[in-house]
């Protein structure tokens, strides 16, 4: 399996973004610039998405962690959105020895709805959205990309910056990655004993902000932040804050890490 790797080294914290599920890691490039100010940013292509190819028909969440702790850097905060939330909260409970801390972005610890958790999309949705996706792939990533900016604020450049990725993406492997978001890890979230930080737009319409609320009643080590008017990609809408809030919880303002 290729995974597509962009390093941005410095003598900084280390910084790993992992990108969500139908984008790639160019998702990050408008807002790269201001996370370089004070991180070392290692920027990542899911496996079986953007230019990290895959040889599998349907890539297990086994297939992807393998392949994925290999390219972790030592003391790393691991920062994912939406699908790339779960994956790094995965990825923590894995390699202890190498991630200090949890950065989340518009994710929810279980995308599908289950007996005991309603705060997600609804399994029949769920369900029929995977079946649309094998009948009309470009119609349907159309439509999710236009639901992720229909609310909050910079609507209309962050549709325009999800359709530039859309026409630059291989999609070949799209569907062999969807069961990726059938994944619970809620257990791990709550079980994980490093900082953790969840940010989530007032104004979503993927991921609810109730979310934000929920959280903290699980773990001490838990911290959320709600973003006013951002919908479902608050770093584009509202990097600047963000960035200053990712700053201060890694406690890098003035030369200082925790």
């Amino acid at each position: 399996m290729n995974i597509h790797i962009e390093q941005h080294k410095a003598d900084k914290p280390n910084l790993v973004l992992l990108h969500g599920w139908g984008t790639t890691s160019a998702i990050w490039q408008a807002w790269l610039p201001q996370l370089k100010e004070n991180f070392s940013v290692t920027c990542i292509d899911l496996p079986g998405l953007g230019k990290s190819f895959s040889n599998k028909e349907h890539l297990s969440i086994e297939d992807t962690l393998s392949v994925l702790v290999e390219h972790i850097p030592a003391k790393s905060t691991l920062l994912g959105w939406s699908l790339g939330g779960v994956i790094a909260i995965l990825l923590a409970q894995r390699l202890t020895d190498k991630v200090v801390r949890v950065i989340t972005i518009a994710s929810n610890p279980c995308f599908v709805s289950t007996d005991d958790w309603q705060n997600a999309m609804q399994k029949e949705i769920f369900e029929k959205f995977s079946k649309q996706l094998v009948s009309d792939q470009k119609e349907i990533l159309a439509g999710f990309f236009k639901l992720q900016s229909l609310s909050g604020s910079e609507a209309r450049p962050i549709l325009k910056a999800l359709k530039k990725i859309d026409s630059e993406a291989d999609h070949s492997h799209l569907h062999d990655t969807l069961g990726l978001l059938n994944i619970d890890c809620r257990d791990s979230l709550k079980t994980l004993t490093i900082p953790s930080l969840h940010f989530y737009g007032q104004k979503d319409n993927l991921v609810p902000v109730i979310l934000a609320d929920i959280l903290p009643e699980w773990s001490e080590y838990i911290t959320t932040v709600a973003v006013p008017e951002a919908g479902h990609l608050p770093f584009l809408s509202d990097g600047q804050m963000i960035s200053a809030e990712i700053a201060k919880f890694i406690g890098c303002i003035d030369g200082e890490v925790h």
